[in-house]
């Protein structure tokens, strides 16, 4: 398996984006600094995935620290005491906001065994709201119930896209998350208030690179997931009833090696329908 070294950061540093108007812009100096330096926070720790949380007032800024989800103040820009315990098996972390719910989700993974001792990899979607954890549910688990070949003997975490409630019409929240190693993607549709699970799909877009628990692939580097809802430049809108999904993969099955990628674009129907896919 070729990995990607894992970074050590030990700060965050925040900046404040000056935006100014086009013909403000060009006036301006090559030499004239648009980015501003508010501070420094030390974290200590491995911080990776960040989101930002309006939830309950509040104006938090959540990230997830290797093990565990922590908290910023966005308005003091202070370091927090409280922290959730979320332990992963990935190399790093997962995790968007959905600000029609206002709550942060965050995945982590985590080695499981059925009863006749095989091993399998489940990806858990955890909810995280006003600096508490509402609840949790499993991306995989009902893919695995084969007790001697369950289906995901490795999972290959590295894409997170969230279509929000009410994005369109009366949507309910959509989880979409990419199995890169084996090729698929898991679609998953929430309830109403976004925290446990309708329904869902799982589908391939090619063949898997893993035989077994053995794996021959390159990573993502980044989220290699992308969601296309709405194109409002055409008129009318030529994605009403669709969503077009991007797939970024840096594997080829055909070639033998994983190299010579490409990005592939799904068609998809929204939440709660069956996906029926077309590339």
């Amino acid at each position: 398996m070729i990995r990607r070294s894992r970074v050590l950061s030990w700060l965050f540093i925040f900046v404040l984006v000056a935006i100014l108007p086009a013909t403000t812009l060009h006036a301006q100096s090559e030499s004239d600094d648009l980015l501003v330096l508010l501070t420094t926070i030390e974290t200590g720790g491995q911080p990776s995935a960040i989101v930002v949380d309006h939830s309950a007032g509040r104006n938090d800024v959540i990230f997830y620290d290797g093990d565990r989800v922590r908290f910023i103040d966005g308005d003091t820009l202070t370091l927090l005491p409280e922290s959730i315990s979320l332990p992963t098996a990935a190399w790093d972390g997962w995790m968007v906001y959905d600000t029609y719910h206002q709550q942060a989700y965050v995945l982590t993974t985590r080695n499981r065994e059925t009863p006749m001792h095989v091993f399998w990899k489940e990806v858990q979607v955890h909810i995280v709201a006003g600096r508490t954890l509402l609840g949790s549910f499993s991306i995989n688990e009902p893919y695995n119930s084969d007790t001697l070949n369950p289906a995901d003997r490795f999972y290959g975490l590295h894409g997170l896209a969230l279509k929000e409630s009410m994005a369109e019409g009366t949507n309910s929240s959509r989880l979409i998350v990419d199995d890169t190693a084996n090729g698929n993607i898991d679609v998953v549709d929430l309830n109403a208030s976004g925290t446990d699970v309708l329904r869902r799909q799982r589908h391939s877009y090619r063949e898997t690179l893993c035989s077994g628990s053995y794996c021959v692939w390159a990573l993502n580097q980044g989220n290699g997931l992308a969601l296309e809802t709405k194109h409002e430049t055409v008129v009318p809108d030529d994605l009403t009833n669709v969503d077009v999904l991007y797939i970024s993969d840096p594997n080829r099955e055909e070639q033998g090696l994983p190299l010579d990628g490409y990005i592939r674009a799904l068609q998809i129907n929204h939440p709660l329908q069956d996906l029926d896919a077309v590339v």
